[in-house]
């Protein structure tokens, strides 16, 4: 029982990385692509 508790804690603590570099990737894209937009409007 300890060994799944402990496996299953590695797990989430990975998910919760990838989703937390996910979000951050995500919104630099949104960034970049809003940029690009702004700067072909001006």
């Amino acid at each position: 029982m300890q060994q799944v508790r402990s496996l299953l804690f590695s797990v989430c603590s990975l998910l919760s990385v990838i989703f937390s570099g996910l979000t951050i990737f995500i919104g630099l894209l949104c960034m970049l692509f809003s940029g690009k937009e702004r700067f072909t409007f001006l």
